[in-house]
Order: structure tokens, then C-alpha cells, then sequence
């Protein structure tokens, strides 16, 4: 069975346009293999409903880094992707729901030799 949706229901899609900037760098993140918080609400208002995460890096070794709302305690809302290692430079691209201050967790690891990690809300949903 589908559900019915009206015509004026829904989210409105956000693209942020041309960004000549990252939002974050490597220096703006603590890896080290704990979830910390990261505040969105400077690149998207509060409320927004899910954020369309673009991340470049550099990392030595291939390590998971993963994405959550914060407060999340559980796997099953985990954004994951896993640096590729060997010094390459990477690109991915992860959905993460923000709580509603906008504010997000991220996990990662020293472990992977990060040279860079670059990190931009290109998008989002409110």
C-alpha cells in the first residue's frame, strides 16, 4: 500500500550554491575514536531535517569514519564511509540528520594518518 501525499506536503531542498570554501578542515576535528559533536547551525538553520554531507581526504590507512545525529546511540542511523588510505585523495558524499539545533556526531581515527579531511553542507533539507 503507498501512502497519498499532498501536492504541498513535504521538505524544501537547500543548495547552498557555488562554495568557494570548506566549512570544516582536519584542524576543526578531534579523531579519536570517540563520537564528538559537531555544530551545523552556522551552515544550516536549525530545524533542517537532513543535511547532504560532501567530504574530500587524505588519510594514510583505510579507517571508517561515521556520522550520526547527536544523541543517537544506535548503528542503525549511521552515516559510514571508509577513507581509502594509500595518500590518496578521496571523495564522499553522506546524508546525515541533524537533531533539531543542527547539531550532528562524528567518530573517526588518529589511526588513519589524515593529511586532510575536508568537509562541506553543500545541502539540505528543511
Amino acid at each position: 500500500m503507498f501512502a497519498t501525499i499532498s501536492a504541498n506536503a513535504g521538505h524544501k531542498f537547500v543548495d547552498r550554491g557555488d562554495l568557494i570554501a570548506y566549512d570544516f578542515t582536519l584542524t576543526d576535528f578531534e579523531f579519536d575514536t570517540t563520537w564528538n559533536v559537531l555544530d551545523l547551525s552556522a551552515k544550516i538553520p536549525k530545524g533542517a531535517v537532513l543535511a547532504l554531507i560532501t567530504i574530500t581526504e587524505t588519510c594514510a590507512q583505510a579507517y571508517p569514519f561515521m556520522f550520526r545525529t547527536k544523541g543517537y546511540t544506535h548503528g542503525t542511523g549511521t552515516s559510514i564511509f571508509t577513507a581509502a588510505g594509500g595518500s590518496m585523495n578521496t571523495g564522499h558524499t553522506v546524508l546525515v540528520v541533524p537533531d533539531k539545533d543542527a547539531l550532528i556526531e562524528y567518530l573517526g581515527y588518529a589511526a588513519a594518518g589524515c593529511e586532510a579531511f575536508d568537509f562541506t553542507v553543500g545541502r539540505y533539507f528543511i
